[in-house]
């Protein structure tokens, strides 16, 4: 069941795409990229006591080592060291943090991985590698916050799953390093530069694309989109938003049809940095005990609440299947106290709420 929602092959399929598709994705990727750059050449810094700062500190191997040795060295102590953290892991079940990346609003569960990644390549692209990426966040406007936990740039809460490939962290601030530390003793840079000029900066990709899929959500369901409140002293050109909902209404034309499944419809999402939706929902590569489950479903809950409910308005038989699995799987997770892994307090109130209201009526 945690694998719902994983895409098939998509050159086995020919779906429909909105003729202005082409034109908007690209608008998306430059004005993406010159954010990017931006924030690249920027003198701002976290705070000394950021979480992942700390957490990167806490990882404590030589950095002259050979490449394939220092990570195979970080994924012998990352998830136990992420534990530590709170994170969510086959180490422990971690519980929901705030003020990591979205600020003290947004209830964010961290999931800890160890994804093996081509090593070769990374270190000829180590300033665009993605080791942490967005699976779900609140958000509907085309805000590029600084996701340094200052909220700056922000406005509201919700929840948000993101998943950091510890390696890979550990691996892009080793390139950092040689580069940029390593050979200026006299005043190299501190840590706190490296995590908004790669990890953070990277980071509004999927934060991009995620915004995508919820704007798309909000267009079907005909609801409030967000004030926008964006903190870059320069114009972005898709934050006036009229060609890219425009991009966004046709793809939504082309899913009225009943005959797709629910991975179509999450195909024909425009992205501007992956394929499509599914790269981003793509699950980490761990074992999936109990522990686990439970931050799963948290990142699925708004992308199924909204299948669900876009199946129901079609009255479509097509995706009995999906349905049948949501429900298994939400049955699942009441019974045997899933949810207790992670959540307690308000937190669970607030998810049992979100359920009632986005997945009940529905299965």
């Amino acid at each position: 069941m945690l694998d719902i929602l994983k895409g098939v092959d998509r050159f086995h399929r020919a779906l429909p795409s909105p003729p202005s598709r082409r034109y908007a994705v690209e608008q998306l990727r430059y004005e993406l990229e010159k954010v990017i750059r931006y924030r690249r050449g920027l003198p701002r810094t976290v705070k000394g006591q950021y979480p992942l700062l700390r957490l990167l500190q806490s990882l404590d191997i030589n950095l002259a080592l050979p490449d394939q040795d220092y990570i195979w060295a970080i994924e012998d102590i990352a998830l136990r060291i992420s534990n530590v953290f709170h994170m969510t892991s086959t180490w422990g079940h971690g519980y929901p943090l705030a003020g990591w990346c979205y600020g003290e609003d947004v209830r964010e569960v961290w999931i800890a991985s160890i994804d093996p990644f081509d090593v070769v390549e990374a270190r000829k692209r180590w300033e665009e590698l993605m080791p942490i990426r967005v699976m779900t966040h609140p958000y509907n406007d085309f805000t590029l916050p600084y996701l340094d936990g200052s909220g700056e740039g922000l406005k509201g809460g919700g929840w948000a799953v993101l998943e950091v490939n510890l390696p890979m962290l550990a691996f892009q601030h080793k390139c950092w390093w040689e580069t940029y530390v390593r050979g200026n003793l006299d005043s190299p840079p501190g840590l706190n530069l490296f995590f908004n000029r790669y990890p953070l900066a990277n980071l509004l990709h999927s934060h991009l694309d995620i915004t995508l899929l919820n704007r798309t959500m909000a267009l079907d369901s005909e609801a409030p989109i967000r004030p926008q409140a964006d903190p870059n002293p320069f114009y972005v050109g898709f934050q006036q938003a009229g060609q890219t909902d425009r991009m966004l209404q046709q793809a939504l034309v082309f899913m009225q049809r009943s005959n797709l499944s629910f991975d179509d419809w999450l195909d024909m999402v425009p992205q501007a940095s992956v394929e499509d939706v599914h790269d981003w929902l793509a699950l980490p590569n761990l074992t999936f005990t109990t522990q686990v489950e439970w931050a799963i479903f948290v990142a699925r809950l708004p992308v199924l609440g909204w299948l669900l409910a876009h199946n129901a308005k079609l009255d479509s038989t097509y995706n009995n299947a999906y349905v049948v699995r949501i429900r298994w799987w939400m049955q699942r997770m009441r019974s045997g106290r899933f949810f207790h892994q992670g959540l307690h307090g308000r937190d669970l109130d607030d998810i049992e709420r979100i359920i009632r209201q986005t997945i009940d009526p529905y299965i």
